[in-house]
């Protein structure tokens, strides 16, 4: 019902609502079966008068009476390694740099550490 945005990292710390995103991502493979790809995103809520929202459209505490537009910076990088046409590595990496909208709640910045491995038959 509710989409995992993972295209703005795995920790699914924002969700597609009252937000506006930009920033780049670069993607390339220094080596055969490898890639990687770091991005960078400033976050702003579109409105004052709404709330910063989490996955499952609930608002994240305190951010409906919190001062300020900006949600942060968020740091992320990709490595997949891909040994074999059934076997992949995949290592994500997101830091969140809060901004004013988020720390006048009271929230701090936070970052997660993925590891994870897929077999295809």
């Amino acid at each position: 019902m509710f989409p995992k945005n993972a295209f703005y990292g795995q920790a699914s710390l924002t969700t597609l609502s009252n937000i506006i995103l930009v920033g780049p991502t670069l993607r390339f493979s220094p080596f055969n079966k490898f890639r990687f790809e770091p991005g960078v995103f400033a976050a702003w809520r579109e409105s004052n008068d709404d709330g910063v929202y989490l996955p499952g459209m609930t608002t994240a505490p305190g951010t409906t009476t919190s001062s300020g537009k900006r949600l942060g910076t968020l740091y992320q990088a990709n490595a997949n390694w891909t040994p074999t046409a059934n076997v992949s590595v995949d290592l994500d990496y997101l830091f969140y740099d809060i901004g004013s909208a988020i720390e006048s709640a009271g929230g701090n910045n936070s970052q997660i550490l993925v590891l994870r491995s897929t077999f295809r038959f």
